[in-house]
């Protein structure tokens, strides 16, 4: 990556640029930052020299392949390549010309063909394992990866660490690589940490050094580490979704109903290629989908996956409701906020909808449009914080569906903001029609922006709607509601009502109804208290509460209609009060802001505990994880408790509970990013957890992860090891007993090959365990692969699922027969795809022709690789 500040010439330096065979195409992509217009403002030019002197420029192609005889350049795009399909050897040239550079151009561009060492020593080391390990304190884990001598000299690599004091790190099997000009080798590194290691993520680098290159900097490269070590057990994250593209930001439902069954729903936001109108894919909305059982509560697996909508619409906070009586019960509604795909004009893009499906919940969804561009007069309206409720004792035999949303408000062009309001449009009908809008906040003729609506139906079918305001220009938040049942929506407040009010921020409310003294509806929300760092607060109002009943504020002067004979709960009175609940949490992370929500709030029953699920940043592990503070006693006591203890990046919590066997259970998902520090995809993930879940019986057995074989592929008379990470620290937490392997097929519990610990001792939750296997005792013959399985156990029995990997052996492992000449026929070399003649070449390697039509290659191309080979053609007419 580089920027271009005017029309001049730039060469890449430090980018390999010699080719060393022209079997694989070369390609060469340039791509820059332009402004936004139709024209290009910033004209950059890509131009390549082979080392024979053909010219190629960006995007002139013949054929679907860069054409030198075209000398022409590309003046409508800001990205360019050059693709050759069979690239002459030696070094290239690559240029980027400006041509026309009115301000500063960032660009980047990218080298791709099978290039050779052009330099004496380089030193390259990799890996397709997982980077990120756990450890539990006296545990180990592995992580295998190659080295690489990418100089034109013979090498030796030393292997080291630059791990802190509590992490230790070996390789196996040894330090020392000795390397020819382009050999490679496996090596595996295994990780080790201290008895008193402290939780916290442990961050360093595995480092090979040229121990041959004499200059003041020999060649090096490295592979960055990211150790967590954990301390304490953490409920099983279930994925929900496991594509090679982002699946996040979900939302969840759960219910048991006596006719429908008991269910679970997990909307989430899905990325797929976009088509080429623009108008499909991008992202999408799906729904995962699977019933629960009756005893366990955990998911009937696998999850039915289904798209909702395949529009490119950027759908945001999709959110999940259930029909609960009425002639639609058991409807399933999801509702999102997006813009349409197809409208050219920006100030009308913005739109709502919402997909609904009925029992038994086979087929697609039902989508309809719930409202475009609406919310305020002006001329673009951008949808963002949305959610539906659903009332039951309404009039109408169907119930009442009610949508609410944000809309940030901005002069003609989008660009000027003029007001952030909420509005609501209802559905008699399920979903398929909506009425007219009406404006929820601000009052008529209010200038002040309310933000992020939250609510709840309470025990008496009234809806309740929680929001914040501040001035368009101040930065103080305060706290509000609205109430809505069959006579219509509460009065506006006047004078800006408010719950709470004080200068510490009241933002991102989240309410909860439950039953408790008839009729609570609780609200969470967070204040900063006048820092950096939020904190959570919790109040509650108990009582009968109507449109003409709503709850007062006794402290604020001149509301028109306070209500006469109206209980408020004392937690509703000023910070020094009696009631306020909190502040709980230390640094409550607010990354789900651009998705939504912050906070969520659940009850579980029979023990009708109330739950706080968020996210805290203030942890061991440098990443937001996620926590839940729960309470039996109104909160007069807590529990607080960690349900994710790691470094990944992770988000978007949101919870729904459901009782089975007894048990209440909290059904919480998040999305998390659990890749490579080069590969970063987002799953939805699941964690069930409930009252007393550190202490329940164990019946998980341990997960294995970074399964392998060093070397990988192996000679077919020599020996291998294979390594896993079986760790039990989110299955219950108990130290690793056993691990064993199988070859071919997953072997029943108990009836592998052991395994053993790397380290010495199975004495923790997590561990690395290793076995040597005799490739030559096996009999496997040349270019031969099988799966290999491990499995492992835990101290209290419990066996948990086997993980595979492949091991093969080389092409032309030892072999001392002597060469022959094989005569192949036409029908042998024909490109018939799975014809697989195999030869001996020199006397110490076997020589394997292997269908060249699969590889795109002619039969004379073909002839000519055997023939150099040392083959003899009996059908010289071919």
């Amino acid at each position: 990556t580089a920027t271009m500040s005017s029309p001049t010439t730039w060469t890449p330096t430090g980018m390999n640029l010699n080719v060393a065979k022209g079997d694989v195409p070369l390609k060469v992509t340039l791509t820059w930052l332009d402004v936004q217009g139709d024209a290009l403002n910033r004209n950059l030019d890509l131009r390549v020299i082979s080392p024979g002197g053909n010219e190629y420029h960006g995007n002139q192609y013949t054929n679907g392949w860069s054409d030198p005889t075209k000398g022409s350049y590309d003046i409508v795009n800001n990205v360019e390549q050059v693709e050759v399909q069979s690239p002459e050897t030696g070094a290239w040239t690559v240029e980027v010309r400006g041509v026309s550079v009115a301000t500063p151009a960032p660009f980047a561009l990218v080298f791709s063909a099978d290039v050779g060492p052009s330099v004496a020593y380089k030193v390259d080391l990799s890996t397709t394992y997982p980077t990120a390990v756990s450890l539990a304190p006296s545990g180990s884990a592995t992580i295998p990866f190659k080295v690489l001598n990418y100089g034109t000299n013979p090498d030796t690599v030393l292997l080291t660490s630059t791990s802190p004091a509590d992490i230790s790190v070996s390789f196996l099997p040894s330090n020392l690589v000795d390397l020819a000009s382009g050999q490679s080798e496996d090596r595996l590194a295994v990780i080790t940490a201290s008895a008193v290691a402290t939780p916290g993520v442990k961050q360093f680098d595995i480092r090979g050094t040229s121990q041959n290159d004499t200059s003041s900097t020999p060649a090096s490269d490295f592979i960055g580490v990211r150790a967590e070590v954990l301390g304490a057990g953490i409920p099983y994250a279930l994925q929900v979704t496991n594509a090679t593209v982002d699946e996040l930001d979900p939302s969840v439902l759960t219910f048991d109903d006596p006719v429908a069954g008991r269910h679970i729903f997990i909307a989430y936001r899905k990325t797929s290629a976009v088509s080429p109108n623009g108008l499909t894919g991008g992202v999408n909305v799906w729904v995962a989908h699977a019933t629960v059982d009756a005893t366990t509560g955990l998911p009937n697996l696998p999850f039915t996956q289904t798209m909702v909508i395949n529009t490119n619409e950027d759908p945001n906070d999709l959110r999940l409701v259930r029909f609960t009586a009425g002639g639609l019960k058991n409807r399933v509604a999801v509702t999102w906020t997006g813009s349409d795909p197809a409208e050219t004009n920006a100030d009308a893009q913005s739109w709502a909808r919402v997909g609904y499906l009925d029992p038994p919940y086979t087929g697609s969804w039902s989508v309809v449009m719930i409202e475009k561009n609406e919310g305020t007069a002006s001329p673009c309206n951008i949808a963002r914080v949305s959610f539906p409720l659903f009332r039951a004792a309404v009039p109408n035999v169907n119930g009442q569906l009610i949508y609410v949303w944000e809309t940030l408000a901005y002069a003609s062009g989008c660009q000027t903001q003029t007001a952030v309001v909420s509005s609501a449009k209802v559905s008699l009908d399920g979903g398929a029609t909506w009425n007219a809008a009406q404006q929820v906040f601000p009052p008529p003729g209010n200038a002040n922006y309310y933000f992020f609506p939250n609510g709840v139906v309470d025990q008496n079918d009234v809806a309740w709607v929680f929001c914040y305001w501040r001035t368009p220009t101040g930065n103080n938040r305060k706290l509000t509601v609205r109430l809505f049942d069959n006579a219509g929506w509460s009065p506006f407040p006047v004078n800006d009502y408010t719950i709470f009010s004080e200068p510490y921020n009241s933002q991102w409310p989240a309410a909860l109804s439950t039953a408790e003294g008839g009729n609570r509806v609780y609200v969470t929300w967070t204040r900063d208290l006048g820092g950096t760092d939020l904190k959570m607060f919790l109040a509650y109002a108990t009582g009968t509460y109507s449109s003409a009943m709503i709850p007062a504020d006794y402290r604020t002067a001149g509301f028109s209609t306070p209500c006469a004979g109206c209980q408020l709960s004392a937690d509703f009175s000023l910070p020094n009060g009696s009631g306020l609940k909190g502040p709980y949490g230390t640094s409550v992370s607010s990354a789900n802001y651009n998705r939504r929500p912050i906070l969520n709030i659940v009850q579980t029953n029979p023990d009708g505990i109330v739950w706080l699920p968020y996210m805290e940043n203030a942890n061991a592990y440098g990443t937001p994880n996620l926590w839940t503070r729960y309470s039996g006693d109104q909160y007069a006591t807590t529990a607080n408790t960690i349900v994710t203890s790691d470094a990944f990046a992770k988000g978007h919590q949101m919870s729904s509970t459901l009782t089975e066997g007894g048990t209440g259970r909290v059904y919480e998902v998040f999305h998390s990013s659990r890749g490579t520090v080069t590969q970063v995809n987002y799953d939805v993930f699941l964690l069930i957890y409930f009252t007393g879940w550190p202490t329940a019986i164990d019946r998980q057995g341990p997960l294995v992860t970074s399964v392998g074989g060093t070397p990988n592929p192996v000679n077919k008379t020599s020996t291998f090891r294979v390594t896993a990470n079986v760790n039990d620290i989110t299955t219950g937490n108990h130290t690793i007993a056993m691990a064993e392997y199988s070859i071919d097929a997953a072997a029943p519990p108990g009836s592998g090959i052991a395994m053993t610990p790397i380290d010495g001792a199975f004495d923790t939750s997590i561990e690395a365990a290793v076995a040597t296997v005799d490739v030559g005792a096996l009999g496997w013959g040349d270019n031969e692969c099988h799966l290999l399985f491990v499995r492992g156990q835990d101290s209290v029995g419990n066996w948990g699922q086997p993980s595979s990997f492949q091991e093969c052996t080389e092409r032309g492992s030892a072999d001392v027969s002597p060469p022959v000449a094989p005569v192949l026929t036409r029908t042998q070399l024909a490109p018939s795809g799975v014809s697989r003649v195999r030869g001996i070449v020199n006397g110490t390697s076997n020589f394997i022709l292997t269908e060249m039509a699969a590889e795109g290659r002619e039969y004379r191309d073909a002839l000519a690789d055997a023939q150099a080979a040392g083959y003899a053609e009996a059908d010289p007419t071919a």
